[in-house]
């Protein structure tokens, strides 16, 4: 017999102060969203693409390292880099843009006791577990990552 979860309700509040920033609360958290200044906003936030991004980096790190143990494995220095290019031209132009980030390249740098097939499969589990990697990868993002791994 499978037991299934109830699923996790996520829920936030947000106040809109001008058209470019959000104030986001999120339990006892505020996030602020805005635009840099170039863009119209008052850069006293990320952009919310910005955070799109470093949702996919704080992803990556929790559900890493919750598999490596899982897995009886140890990371340590845990370091991610992230890039991606947004195709503005959705947004200036109008134009239906089926993925407005065709792209994004992580880069890992760690240290690690495990090689190989114990490696991969630490890889093989973040891909597979990581909801905010799979929501993208199954809107069609390409991400591409470059593992630098050390011997602990």
């Amino acid at each position: 017999m499978t037991v299934r979860s109830k699923p996790l309700t996520l829920s936030l509040s947000a106040q809109c102060p001008s058209h470019a920033r959000t104030d986001v609360r999120i339990r006892d958290h505020t996030l602020i969203c805005d635009e840099p200044a170039a863009r119209g906003g008052t850069d006293q936030g990320a952009a919310p693409v910005e955070v799109l991004i470093a949702s996919l980096a704080g992803c990556t790190n929790v559900i890493l390292n919750r598999v490596a143990e899982m897995q009886g494995a140890r990371i340590e220095g845990l370091s991610i880099e992230a890039r991606a290019e947004l195709d503005t031209r959705g947004i200036r132009e109008g134009l239906d843009l089926a993925l407005p980030i065709p792209r994004v390249e992580l880069t890992l740098d760690l240290a690690t006791d495990v090689w190989g097939e114990a490696l991969d499969s630490l890889k093989t589990e973040l891909h597979k577990r990581c909801p905010v990697s799979r929501v993208l990868r199954e809107a069609g993002v390409d991400i591409v990552e470059d593992w630098h791994v050390r011997a602990l």
